[in-house]
């Protein structure tokens, strides 16, 4: 491993960052309002930077950042809807003052205003569209409607000193197929109101990403991916390379930084920026047991739900809890829409020095 080390840190300016596909977005004028919340306010979902949206009729916000503060090409548009609007609501404190009490007023009954999301991965989303009156909590009341989601909602409600699914916000879920997200809101009584909205990916499919190490004793290792990434889950998610000899010891190295141009290690090739580098605790490839000293049934595996929650052991050869407690695993394993790119590491034979799998890429789920 010394040399992997050495060899790492020569990467370390080739390092790049992930984009994510989750996003923080408030709506309306930020100047002589309520400001933007912090990047420590999370709201009814996900804490990170919050883009702001200005409520005038017609707007784009290009380059959105995403919860892990890395700018993007997803951009958002605001269609419809009559102008910015505050009102100070004494009730509503910190992020909720910054979020819920500047907005864009939608207008009278039969007033509509559509947030459009352009750019984004395909794939299932998780939405919370805020639609909240601070000034008439119960006589204003907005229809909220997910495009592609299971139907429109009307919000409205005293404040209870957080914000509460159906009250303040339309929590739903949507698969996006086209990179568009559309989400509408429609005046029901008295003015309508789009506060702000937080979008959030789910696990995606892995994606596969540089060259398995060629030549080793069982051939040209595949790495995958099985089950569901997520950030509340215990398990249920396991990163696997194979075939590999039986009973060798091996390590999964994962850093949350985004693929870099591959460079030549140990006959293989390393395409995960070293700065940060983790490793998920010495795992074994098992196989046969006892092993046979040429078997070619050995997998190196991890279930990262449950390494990220801090459940995972290292397994026998059998397969079975061998009580061992892996390395403390990275607080970003936790944090959905978060990049994850992984490669294994192990042992293979005398000649041919160690086991180098291709590399693999997901984003953590909710």
């Amino acid at each position: 491993m010394k040399s992997f080390l050495r060899a790492a840190s020569s990467l370390a300016l080739l390092a790049s960052l992930a984009s994510a596909q989750s996003f923080n977005v408030d709506v309306g004028a930020a100047v002589g309002a309520a400001g933007i919340p912090a990047a420590t306010y999370g709201a009814a979902g996900l804490v990170g930077p919050w883009n702001n949206l200005d409520g005038s009729p017609s707007t784009t916000l290009p380059n959105l950042i995403d919860v892990n503060n890395v700018t993007t090409g997803v951009s958002i548009n605001i269609a419809g809807g009559l102008a910015n609007f505050f009102f100070d609501n004494t009730g509503t404190l910190g992020g909720d003052h910054a979020l819920l009490d500047d907005l864009q007023d939608v207008g009278g009954v039969g007033g509509l205003s559509t947030l459009t999301f352009s750019g984004l991965q395909n794939g299932k989303y998780t939405v919370r569209a805020y639609a909240w009156a601070p000034d008439a909590r119960t006589t204003f009341t907005t229809t909220v409607n997910v495009v592609g989601g299971s139907g429109p909602q009307t919000l409205g409600g005293n404040w209870t000193g957080t914000n509460v699914a159906g009250q303040t916000y339309r929590l739903d879920t949507t698969t996006i197929t086209g990179g568009t997200l559309q989400v509408t809101f429609a005046t029901a009584l008295g003015f309508g109101s789009v506060n702000g909205i937080q979008i959030e990916q789910a696990g995606t499919p892995a994606t596969p990403f540089c060259t398995a190490k060629a030549g080793l004793v069982c051939g040209v290792p595949v790495i995958s991916a099985s089950g569901t990434s997520s950030a509340v889950a215990t398990s249920g998610f396991s990163i696997s390379a194979g075939p590999a000899r039986d009973n060798r010891s091996g390590i999964l190295l994962y850093n949350n930084g985004g693929v870099v141009p591959g460079v030549v290690f140990q006959g293989g090739t390393l395409c995960i920026p070293p700065m940060g580098l983790r490793r998920a605790g010495s795992t074994n490839s098992m196989g046969s047991c006892p092993p046979t000293p040429i078997g070619c049934a050995g997998v190196f595996a991890v279930d990262m739900n449950a390494f990220a929650s801090s459940n995972w052991v290292v397994p026998d050869c059998a397969g079975a809890p061998s009580g061992t407690p892996a390395n403390n695993p990275a607080a970003f394993l936790l944090t959905p829409g978060t990049q994850i790119d992984c490669q294994f590491w192990g042992r293979d034979s005398q000649p041919t020095g160690s086991f180098v799998s291709g590399g693999i890429s997901y984003i953590v789920g909710p």
